[in-house]
């Protein structure tokens, strides 16, 4: 049990591994789509569609289907993502307005803001999953419903999430900025198949 154990956490180490190289050209077309700001809802959903198709065994390369399907997000949830990025940056800018204010309700507000900013873009990724494994709308709700129906892989992808952004944290800037947004949507995909295997990418 504990040899079969073994394998599964070294196969996982191993796909990740592979996926290095193009959650840098991920990552690379997430900040470049992501540069208005307000698009960071799309480029987001894009990324994990992008990660999302090659788990199904899709065979184009990676830029190429990021483009695609950054085309078909937009056209189909721009007015969704526009809203998601607007209220994703005003818990961001809320929480640097906090820290600014001091004190100890300021760092108390701060923490609350982030916390909440934590959890909705945890909510935010699985419910696009949500959208894309269904192919049709799921509302907000519902997904919240669908993601603490089973509370030990909720707080597994939640815990999941906290490590690796305390990782990138503690790592630095750089590391941040070469596959930060990246590894935590790749995150986000890996965490929603649950035990399934996510496909080394063939093609970058």
């Amino acid at each position: 049990m504990n040899k079969i154990h073994s394998e599964k956490i070294n196969q996982h180490f191993l796909t990740v591994i592979e996926w290095i190289p193009s959650l840098l050209i991920l990552q690379f077309l997430w900040l470049l789509t992501s540069l208005p700001l307000l698009t960071i809802g799309s480029a987001s959903r894009t990324v994990m569609s992008t990660i999302y198709h090659y788990h199904k065994n899709e065979e184009k390369k990676i830029h190429t289907l990021f483009w695609q399907e950054l085309r078909h997000n937009f056209l189909t949830y721009r007015k969704q993502d526009l809203i998601v990025s607007f209220y994703l940056l005003l818990l961001l800018i809320d929480s640097r307005i906090f820290l600014y204010w001091g004190g100890a309700w300021g760092l108390i507000l701060m923490y609350a803001s982030l916390s909440i900013l934590f959890l909705s873009i945890v909510m935010v990724s699985y419910r696009m999953l949500l959208q894309l494994e269904r192919a049709n709308e799921v509302p907000l709700f519902t997904a919240f419903i669908l993601f603490f129906y089973q509370w030990k892989n909720a707080l597994l992808h939640l815990g999941g999430t906290l490590l690796l952004l305390l990782f990138l944290f503690f790592l630095g800037p750089i590391y941040v900025v070469l596959v930060g947004g990246s590894s935590l949507l790749y995150l986000q995909t890996f965490l929603f198949f649950g035990r399934k295997e996510i496909k080394s990418p063939s093609k970058v």
